[in-house]
């Protein structure tokens, strides 16, 4: 009687959890937190009646032939009652991370002062009960693990094997992933300001016109994150705080150009965001600005792609109905242009924008939210959208997560192409540019690269003037450290003069710019500046194109590393970052190598090959990784 109670209530509770899988795969959390508990209990009553054997009776039941099968059984329910209890916190934990919730940030009313004093609930108190859940539904799989450990498979009926050394093998990915789930909800109230409020500086780079980590920043604003409610926004042009700047540093030599002094503006001018971020923060704080915990920094590209979801926004002041399609030209009308010159605030018509932007986004439905968020996500994926933290630990999962905008580094091939418009308007905008990168592996292992940059500039009869300017780049391209140039062609040569007599006018010098520009050469055949940089090897040369022509830059160079042919196989793989901010230049690699080697290995497998040729289209939209092994 015993054992048919076990099995019924044991069967009854498995069911449930499978009831409660289906409900977490549609996203019915409620639904799946009522059917982990229904199992819970399942299994509860199945221990129930296996301890009215008494442990006596079941030590001795584990002695007889047979008896392994009794002792796995009762670990198996306490396994079941385990991962019930964990399901059931887990849907807990996952329904405080509704789109409703979430969505509640935009909602610059949502935390008034009145509300909390009232007992009202903030952001954070309910995804602080998330991450209460999350912890509970950890500490299940552990114990559900640790149950697991003591069933013997080999004594459970045939029928019952299969499934219980799947739960075996998906136990631990099951706890990685609540443990790095518990770890981003941590995260996540640390940068709402759960237990103090956390202040952000927003940068808005301007990918029209074109700087090492998006863009020129026309406009920064200070965010304020209370709690999980926005405090306060204030949004303005950077030169207004740029003129409180005391500090007079001397800038990176390619800025002299436009500017004698080095300023918040130009001061991303590292390909690396978390090395630009530093820089801005420190301006910004010379300015008479507070210390921040952090930077955000959005292109136009992402406000333009979530007014496709907010659908036309109405600027009667300005007289003007912003768009998706219209945002950028309508915008850099009324600040270049149409603003009003008596007030002398060309930027407020952004000022003005953002609150009733994110009105319009707190508006969404919630299907209109799952884009949004595919939108964010994707934003921060092709680095329209960076983050840097002063908290280390925020700031290495930004890092791990491909958010931070950082210069990756790789044991092998490595190119990333990186454009910083001097002075060339906002022409960036049509410029359309084209990578072409071939590695030649030679018989002895050496590998001789040749980069061709292709830039065209479809401006010369656009509508707005900007646009038909002559495009000005100091373009780098990052390489391996210890990359060696042979050659280089179609660049523009340019002697350095400084605008001024820095020693005598009383200006710093900037450490890092100091030490990377006092190590630099210039090639004596082509002008070339090399120098190193966050572990590349870099090359800076001067690019003009102007409206409706077409200019091509082409580097060769040698890598610093071979292709071993002492072993009986090796390998080749190229990283290619894109520039943040940029949309996504053309991209193909092709790679040579000697006839006599075979592929045993490719990626992406899209990739062609024929004879001893391996090559592969695409975009850099993405960061791009291609790779071969070859035998031989």
């Amino acid at each position: 009687v015993v054992k048919d109670d076990v099995l019924s209530n044991s069967l009854a509770a498995y069911q449930n959890l499978l009831s409660a899988q289906q409900s977490l795969g549609e996203a019915n959390w409620q639904e799946a937190a009522q059917n982990f508990s229904s199992a819970q209990a399942g299994f509860e009553q199945a221990e129930g009646e296996i301890k009215k054997l008494g442990q006596l009776t079941l030590n001795i039941l584990e002695k007889l032939p047979g008896g392994q099968l009794v002792s796995s059984g009762e670990h198996l329910v306490k396994v079941g009652q385990n991962l019930a209890r964990a399901g059931q916190s887990m849907a807990l934990a996952i329904n405080g991370f509704s789109l409703s919730n979430l969505f509640s940030l935009v909602d610059s009313a949502n935390l008034a002062e009145s509300d909390v004093s009232a007992g009202g609930n903030s952001l954070t108190d309910l995804l602080g009960d998330s991450q209460n859940s999350l912890n509970v539904a950890l500490v299940g799989i552990k114990l559900a693990r640790e149950e697991l450990e003591q069933v013997k498979v080999e004594s459970l009926p045939v029928n019952l094997q299969e499934g219980v050394n799947s739960l075996n093998k998906k136990m631990p990915l099951i706890e990685k992933t609540l443990e790095q789930l518990a770890g981003y909800s941590a995260a996540l109230l640390n940068i709402l300001g759960q237990d103090n409020p956390r202040q952000y500086l927003l940068i808005f780079q301007n990918n029209s016109e074109m700087r090492a980590t998006g863009g020129f920043i026309g406009t920064y604003g200070l965010l304020t994150l209370d709690r999980g409610a926005i405090k306060d926004i204030f949004v303005e042009g950077i030169f207004n705080i740029d003129g409180q700047l005391r500090e007079k540093i001397i800038p990176p030599r390619p800025i002299q150009k436009i500017s004698t002094a080095w300023s918040m503006h130009d001061a991303n001018w590292f390909a690396d965001f978390p090395t630009s971020a530093g820089k801005v923060a420190w301006f910004y704080e010379k300015t008479g600005g507070p210390t921040v915990d952090g930077i955000i920094s959005l292109t136009p590209t992402v406000i333009e792609r979530l007014l496709g979801l907010t659908g036309p926004m109405a600027m009667p002041e300005y007289e003007v109905v912003l768009t998706a399609d219209n945002f950028v030209e309508l915008v850099q009308y009324e600040v270049e242009i149409d603003y009003d010159k008596e007030l002398n605030q060309p930027k407020k018509i952004l000022a003005d924008f953002v609150p009733q932007f994110i009105q319009g986004l707190n508006q969404l439905s919630d299907s209109q939210r799952k884009e949004a968020l595919a939108i964010i996500f994707n934003a921060l994926e092709e680095k329209h959208l960076l983050t840097y933290f002063k908290d280390a630990s925020l700031e290495k999962l930004a890092v791990d997560e491909g958010w931070a905008g950082q210069l990756l580094t790789t044991e092998k091939d490595y190119l990333s192409v990186v454009s910083s418009n001097i002075n060339g308007y906002k022409t960036d905008r049509v410029i359309q540019e084209s990578i072409e990168h071939q590695a030649e592996i030679q018989e002895d292992g050496s590998i001789v690269d040749t980069l061709t940059i292709t830039r065209r500039h479809q401006g010369g009869s656009a509508q707005y003037d900007w646009w038909n300017r002559v495009n000005a780049n100091y373009l780098r391209v990052y390489l391996p450290q210890g990359s060696q140039l042979i050659s280089a062609v179609g660049q523009s040569l340019e002697i350095y003069q400084p605008p001024i007599d820095y020693q005598k006018q009383g200006f710093k010098k900037d450490s890092l710019v100091d030490s990377i520009e006092n190590k630099m050469t210039i090639d004596q055949k082509t002008g070339t500046h090399i120098f190193e940089e966050n572990g590349k090897t870099v090359f800076g040369n001067w690019l003009y194109v102007s409206p409706g022509q077409t200019v091509t830059l082409t580097y060769q160079y040698k890598l610093p590393f071979k292709i071993n042919l002492n072993k009986s196989n090796d390998s080749y793989s190229l990283l290619a970052q894109k520039q943040s901010g940029s949309l996504g230049s053309q991209f193909s690699h092709q790679l040579k190598f000697p006839a006599d080697w075979s592929l045993s290995w490719q990626y992406p497998d899209q990739a062609s090959r024929s004879a001893n040729t391996w090559q592969f289209k695409t975009d850099l939209s993405l960061d791009r990784f291609l790779g071969v092994t070859f035998e031989f």
